[in-house]
């Protein structure tokens, strides 16, 4: 995931990948970023076995419509997640740098 933000969060500009990389050296940063790895890791897993199960016990019609719906609710609660973890985690990081 730390490949990952720093794609979309700092592109292809050379200062903010820099910038970007240097939170890897700050130990609390380092265990964010593992925590939500173990978390999309588990929710992509898990999705899969939804899916695996759906499709044995639905139709082709039935799972082709309730598929995207799975889809959107564990992206979707793994991005809300993610968006979360940061915030709270930065939050707490800067109080106990204060």
């Amino acid at each position: 995931m730390f490949y990952i933000g720093r794609a979309l969060s700092a592109g292809s500009e050379p200062v903010r990948r820099d910038a970007y990389d240097q939170l890897w050296e700050v130990p609390p940063a380092r265990v964010v970023f593992r925590i939500i790895t173990a978390v999309w890791g588990t929710g992509l897993i898990l999705e899969a076995g939804v899916r695996v199960l759906l499709a044995a016990v639905l139709s082709t019609g039935r799972f082709l419509a309730v598929s995207p719906v799975v889809g959107f609710v564990f992206i979707g609660g793994m991005f809300a997640f993610t968006v979360w973890f940061t915030r709270w985690s930065r939050q707490r990081i800067q109080a106990a740098l204060a």
